[in-house]
C-alpha cells in the first residue's frame, strides 16, 4: 500500500497583535485592527481585537483547537495572547507541532481575518487583505514545500481584486479567499465577476469560500461586524451562503461555471462532500426540469457533478498527495530533507 504524506488542508494561523499595524498602508495605520487587553465586569482579563473603537472578536475564540474533543465544557472564548500556542504564529514551532501530530504540511488560512469581510469600509478591507497577504507570505518562506499560504481578496472592486490575485500568485500563495457572499447588489451570478474568473483560471489560483466571510449588509445574514448579533440559528445554517454562491456561479453559465467551480469550501461543520453532492444534484434537477427558474436550463452549460469539479477542504482520500497544486512524492523523507531548520 502506498505511503502518503499527511497534509492538513484546513489549518489556521493565529494573527499576532502587531500584524496589521506594522504592515498596513500608511493611509490606514491609525485605523488598523489592534489587540487590546480588556476586563470582564468581574475583573477577568482577556485580549480582544478592536477596530474603529469596536470590539470585533476575542482572542479566545481562535485558540480552542481540540477542546471540543477533549472537554467541550471547558471551551472559553476569553483568552490571553501569552497562552496561544507558538505554532499558531511561528513557522518553526508549527512544523515541530505538526510533526508531533504526524502532519507533514499545512495549507494555512487566517483566523481573525475571516471577521474582516464584514467591514462596511471597502478600502479598509482591501488594505487589511494586503497586509495579511504580505504576512502569510513571510510566514511560509522558511518551509516553502510544507507550508502553503492562502491569501485574502476583497472583490468589491473586481479590477482591484484581479490585481491583488495576480500579486498573490507572484508572492507564492496557492489560493485566495473570496467572500462567501459578496455585496448584496453584486451576487456571484453578476457578469462583473467574469474578469475575476478568467484571471483566477489563467493564474491557476483556486478561489476559496469560508463560512462567516459574508460582506457587510447581506440581508438575513447574522454574521455582522457585531458578533453579538449571531444566534444559534444563524451559526447552524452557515452552509446556506456557500450553497447559494456556488449555485449562483453554476447558473450564471459560461466561464463562472467552468472556471470557478474549482472553488474550495471550508469551515463547514457537516460533511462538505455530502452537502456539495446534494447541492450539485439539486442544481442538476433544477437545470433539467425547472426551466422557469431564471432561465436555468438555457444558461447552465452542463449538468454539475459531471464536467465540473467542485473541491472541498475535506474531500477525497487522494487529497493528501497534493499540496499547492503539486503532486507530492509518496516516499517518506526525513525532516532534514524537507528543509527543517529547527
Amino acid at each position: 500500500m502506498a505511503e502518503y504524506k499527511l497534509i492538513s488542508a484546513d489549518s489556521h494561523i493565529v494573527e499576532p497583535p502587531d500584524m496589521y499595524a506594522g504592515r498596513i498602508a500608511p493611509k490606514f495605520r491609525d485605523r488598523a485592527p489592534k489587540m487590546e487587553r480588556r476586563k470582564t465586569p468581574t475583573g477577568r482579563e482577556y485580549d480582544a481585537w478592536v477596530i474603529d473603537g469596536m470590539q470585533v472578536g476575542t482572542l479566545g475564540a481562535v485558540m480552542q483547537a481540540g477542546q471540543r474533543f477533549e472537554d467541550p465544557s471547558q471551551i472559553d472564548f476569553l483568552g490571553l495572547w501569552e497562552d496561544v500556542r507558538k505554532g499558531g504564529y511561528d513557522p518553526h514551532a508549527m512544523i515541530r507541532e505538526n510533526e508531533e501530530d504526524g502532519v507533514w504540511g499545512s495549507c494555512l488560512q487566517p483566523s481573525q481575518g475571516l471577521f474582516w469581510y464584514r467591514l462596511a469600509d471597502s478600502e479598509l478591507l482591501s488594505a487589511i487583505c494586503g497586509a495579511y497577504n504580505d504576512w502569510i507570505t513571510d510566514f511560509c518562506k522558511p518551509y516553502p514545500e510544507r507550508l502553503k499560504g492562502i491569501g485574502m481578496l476583497n472583490v468589491d472592486d473586481v479590477d482591484e481584486a484581479c490585481q491583488e490575485l495576480e500579486r498573490c500568485k507572484k508572492l507564492g500563495l496557492v489560493g485566495v479567499f473570496i467572500p462567501v457572499s459578496p455585496l448584496p447588489d453584486k451576487p456571484y451570478r453578476h457578469p462583473i465577476y467574469e474578469r475575476l474568473w478568467w484571471t483566477a483560471q489563467d493564474a491557476d489560483m483556486p478561489l476559496l469560500m469560508h463560512i462567516a466571510t459574508n460582506r457587510a449588509g447581506v440581508p438575513g445574514c447574522e454574521f455582522t461586524i457585531n458578533v453579538g448579533e449571531l444566534t444559534g440559528a444563524g451559526r447552524s445554517t452557515t452552509d446556506h451562503w456557500v450553497r447559494y454562491s456556488l449555485s449562483a456561479m453554476l447558473f450564471a453559465g459560461g466561464n463562472p461555471a467552468r472556471a470557478c467551480c474549482r472553488a474550495i469550501t471550508g469551515g463547514a461543520t457537516c460533511s462538505s462532500s455530502l452537502w456539495r453532492t446534494i447541492s450539485a444534484s439539486r442544481c442538476a434537477s433544477i437545470s433539467g426540469s425547472r426551466p422557469c427558474c431564471g432561465g436555468a436550463t438555457s444558461r447552465m452549460p452542463s449538468r454539475p457533478g459531471r464536467s465540473h469539479r467542485i473541491s472541498s477542504s475535506a474531500s477525497s482520500p487522494a487529497s493528501p498527495k497534493r499540496i499547492g497544486g503539486k503532486l507530492l512524492p509518496t516516499t517518506p523523507r526525513s525532516c532534514s530533507d524537507s528543509g527543517r531548520t529547527s
